[in-house]
């Protein structure tokens, strides 16, 4: 048998997206051979260990943003069963995604740009957060509301008294 090895070296670099483009380009040089059916010629390393991560993990965030957010709010609109207080949680998430975003552009700018799956992670947390510490908030109030029949800022500081212990 023949065996036959190309060691082809890179630099280390965060900027996956010039990565990315190399590691595609060796891929589809790599399956334009005629390699003999018994001869295999593959392509690996940490590089390409890298691009597959980020490429894997933004198809993740990307399902759970088309699957488990509606699928949460769901659950939150049945728990605390009014679509007005759902508005909360929405408007939060799109708050702390915005503001944790422009912090994140703030401080790329100034220091080392960060890996391309921090935008991902960043989202996926901020989603989940967001929803959890709501639904801790809301059933209290509601609870508040329906079986303490307390009403306005008193139901609020009192679900904020026994559910925020959680939160903050």
């Amino acid at each position: 048998p023949r065996s036959m090895i190309a060691l082809i070296t890179t630099t280390p670099s965060h900027d996956t997206t010039e990565l990315k483009k190399f590691v595609t380009h060796v891929r589809e040089a790599i399956e334009d051979l005629e390699v003999p059916g018994d001869e295999f010629v593959g392509f690996l390393g940490s590089q390409t260990i890298l691009v597959d991560s980020v490429e894997e993990s933004s198809t993740t965030v990307t399902k759970i943003d088309l699957i488990v957010l509606p699928l949460a709010l769901c659950v939150l609109m049945y728990v605390v069963q009014s679509w007005r207080m759902v508005i909360i949680p929405i408007i939060n998430v799109a708050t702390c995604l915005l503001s944790s975003f422009a912090m994140m552009y703030g401080i790329t700018m100034f220091t080392v740009k960060a890996p391309s799956f921090v935008p991902s992670v960043m989202e996926a947390m901020v989603i989940a957060l967001s929803i959890d510490y709501s639904l801790f908030l809301l059933t209290r109030y509601r609870f508040e509301v329906l079986t303490n029949n307390r009403r306005g800022s008193y139901a609020v500081r009192e679900a904020v008294y026994h559910a925020g212990e959680v939160v903050f």
